[in-house]
């Protein structure tokens, strides 16, 4: 079950809502790589991300985030290590 049934990837335009504090998109179709324009978000608390089919390495770019609590991005299609970037978190 999906809540939401989105498909497609997530385009960059996020990145430029600064503001932004909360972008969920769990449980949907989403494929792609995650883009590195959400590292453009200072001030996201929670990025839910996880159960799609997302691919690809996780953008260190993510570790930008300073505000960043809650971050998932479980049962997608990931590849590599958590980068370094994210170690602050």
């Amino acid at each position: 079950m999906s809540f939401n049934n989105i498909k497609g990837e997530i385009l960059s335009w996020p990145g430029n809502c600064r503001s932004l504090q909360q972008l969920g998109f769990v449980n949907n179709s989403m494929s792609g790589k995650i883009p590195t324009a959400l590292g453009l978000l200072s001030n996201i608390t929670f990025l839910l991300l996880s159960q799609n089919s997302l691919s690809g390495p996780i953008p260190p770019e993510i570790g930008n985030c300073q505000s960043l609590q809650w971050l998932e991005l479980d049962v997608n299609e990931l590849e590599g290590t958590v980068p370094k970037e994210l170690a602050n978190l």
